[in-house]
C-alpha cells in the first residue's frame, strides 16, 4: 500500500495579487500613501509575500520572546534549527538599508514615543475625519486610540499597512497612540527609522 499523500501547502497561504503594491497606482485615491512608500523606500515591506508559512511564524514568534519577563531580549529566534536574528541592522540591511541612521541613534518617532507627548490636535486634524475625536481613557486625563471607522479613508490605509507590517497585532479595529504616532510621521514625512520601529 502506498502512503497518504503528504500536505505541501500546510500552514501556507498563498497570495494571489501581483505588482509592488497591488491594487495601488500612482495616481487616484491611493496616490498619496504610494507616495509616501515609495519615498521612504518602504516598498519591500509593502509588498505583499507570494506565500506565508504561519507553521514557520509561529514558530519564530514562539521562540523570539524570552521565557522569563526579567531576561533581555536577544533579538535572535530560532526556526527549524536555523538561527534567525531581527535586530536593527539585520532588518534594516533585509529591507535595503531604508535608514541610514548610525545604529546607536534614536530617530525622531522613536523619542516623540519615548516622552509620550501626543500632539492632539496634530493628530486629530491630519487623521481623523471631521467631528471625529480620539478616544481617552475613563479618567480623560489623556487619549489612548481611535477607532478605525473615525480615521479617514487615506489614514485606515495608513493604519492597515501599521498593524500588518510594522506593528502586527491581532486586534486591527482601532489604532493606538503608538500606532497612530506612527501614521503621522508617515503622513508628514517626519523622520522614522523604520527597521528599529520593527526590531
Amino acid at each position: 500500500t502506498m502512503a497518504p499523500r503528504k500536505a505541501v501547502n500546510k500552514g501556507k497561504k498563498k497570495q494571489t495579487q501581483e505588482g509592488v503594491l497591488p491594487g495601488l497606482t500612482s495616481t487616484g485615491d491611493f496616490a498619496r500613501f504610494v507616495e509616501i512608500i515609495e519615498e521612504r523606500g518602504w516598498v519591500d515591506l509593502a509588498r505583499l509575500a507570494d506565500v506565508i508559512n504561519f507553521d514557520l511564524v509561529r514558530e519564530f514568534y514562539a521562540n523570539a520572546m524570552p521565557l522569563d519577563d526579567e531576561d533581555p531580549v536577544t533579538f535572535k529566534t530560532m526556526v527549524r534549527g536555523r538561527e534567525i536574528r531581527f535586530d536593527r541592522d539585520t532588518i534594516n540591511d533585509f529591507l535595503g538599508q531604508p535608514s541610514q541612521l548610525p545604529p546607536d541613534t534614536y530617530c525622531a518617532f522613536t523619542r516623540s514615543i519615548a516622552q509620550g507627548n501626543w500632539d492632539i490636535s496634530a493628530l486629530t486634524q491630519s487623521l481623523l475625519r471631521p467631528g471625529h475625536q480620539l478616544i481617552w481613557n475613563t479618567q480623560k486625563t489623556y487619549p489612548v486610540r481611535a477607532k478605525k471607522d473615525d480615521l479617514t479613508i487615506h489614514s485606515q490605509l495608513l493604519l492597515h499597512f501599521t498593524l500588518h507590517n510594522v506593528m502586527p497585532r491581532s486586534h486591527t479595529s482601532d489604532g493606538t497612540m503608538k500606532a497612530l504616532q506612527f501614521m503621522y510621521y508617515m503622513e508628514n514625512n517626519l523622520e522614522i527609522d523604520i527597521a528599529r520601529v520593527i526590531a
